[in-house]
């Protein structure tokens, strides 16, 4: 399998602006979202390394303009495996936050560079960005 790296620089795709709030709900039907999704096998001694790595990027993460939200998700049928989702409002956004200082200072301290094994980078529609509770009545 090719090597990936694991801070690349996100490319924008032909789609939808920036995405809209609508009120209390989430999001309507065809508002855009620019997606970071990025599958990783943990290859470090104590299998978590990605993990701090995404925690201590969190913290960065909260502050940066156009950050939405994130879903980290671990195998349970390959603990080492994980799946990462990171949700913008545009491209130029995403690409501002992981080409920063601190974020490329950060993933280098850490040694995540060999850990991602796929990422993909795309503007989507959003059909649907419901959550127990917050669902539409």
């Amino acid at each position: 399998m090719a090597k990936v790296p694991a801070v690349p620089v996100p490319r924008p795709c032909s789609g939808v602006a920036a995405a809209k709030e609508n009120g209390d709900n989430g999001r309507e039907r065809g508002n855009g979202m620019y997606v970071v999704y990025v599958e990783v096998i943990d290859k470090s001694d104590d299998g978590g390394a990605w993990e701090r790595w995404k925690r201590r990027e969190g913290a960065m993460m909260h502050r940066a303009p156009g950050w939405r939200k994130r879903l980290l998700l671990r195998s349970k049928e390959e603990p080492r495996r994980f799946h990462y989702i990171t949700f913008w409002e545009t491209a130029e956004q995403a690409i501002a936050f992981s080409t920063s200082e601190e974020f490329k200072q950060a993933a280098a301290a850490l040694g995540i560079t060999d850990l991602v094994t796929r990422i993909r980078f795309e503007e989507c529609d959003v059909i649907l960005d419901e959550a127990a509770g917050l669902a539409a009545t």
